[in-house]
């Protein structure tokens, strides 16, 4: 029963959320095992340069380190708002797609210039806020305790600098989310002014039937609502 369960619950993620999951803990199988090591996955521009290691601008986006409590929680936390964002694009997966590009480009533009080499906590972060802020009214359950979402990412922010973690990272994910509400979800409404667009091709590359998972129910509102 338990792998049935587990199972029918990975079935239900979304294309995107199943398969960087599964990206995110073979880096960290690899490493593990001695296979590769962690610094194969970081932002290292000299190498992305020179090199041309083009992988290095996605595997540093959901590389949590080495097995341990903290990539648990981290990964935990990216997987539950990753998929429950996702889920509010559902049918719209280029939007949802346009959304991740636009964001994480701000994000690695950021860390060119602050010299950050990992930035999975900036998109656990980003995630976390856009979906807060898309969420405002809803009532949530947050380590336990009731919570308004727009505090999470900031309770979130404490835990990671409890732990020994850099809150700068924490905060380029929320200025990247920040932005990307701003653009795409409140000045359209508040200014009918639109000034990031999902561009005709990518609706071609991720039309709306490769977007064929079951969505689960009380996921929050669309994005368009």
């Amino acid at each position: 029963m338990p792998v049935r369960s587990a199972e029918s619950w990975f079935n239900q993620l979304g294309p995107i959320t199943k398969y960087s999951m599964i990206l995110s803990v073979g880096m960290t199988v690899c490493v593990h095992m001695n296979w590769l090591a962690d610094m194969y996955y970081v932002l290292n521009w000299d190498k992305i340069s020179q090199s041309f290691e083009l992988w290095r601008l996605m595997t540093n986006l959901v590389y949590f380190g080495r097995f341990d409590l903290g990539f648990i929680c981290n990964l935990a936390f990216y997987v539950i708002y990753q998929s429950k964002l996702e889920d509010q694009f559902v049918g719209r997966i280029a939007d949802y797609v346009m959304m991740l590009l636009f964001t994480c480009t701000i994000m690695t533009a950021v860390a060119y210039f602050l010299q950050i080499p990992l930035l999975s906590n900036a998109v656990l972060i980003m995630l976390l806020w856009v979906w807060c802020r898309t969420n405002e009214d809803l009532h949530t359950i947050f380590l336990g305790m009731q919570m308004p979402p727009p505090y999470i990412p900031w309770v979130l922010f404490a835990i990671h600098v409890l732990m020994g973690g850099n809150f700068v990272h924490d905060l380029v994910g929320i200025f990247a989310g920040h932005l990307y509400v701003n653009l795409a979800v409140i000045l359209p409404v508040t200014r009918s002014i639109r000034l990031l667009e999902t561009p005709a091709f990518m609706y071609k590359l991720f039309p709306p039937s490769t977007y064929s998972y079951r969505r689960s129910a009380g996921q929050g509102r669309n994005l368009d609502d």
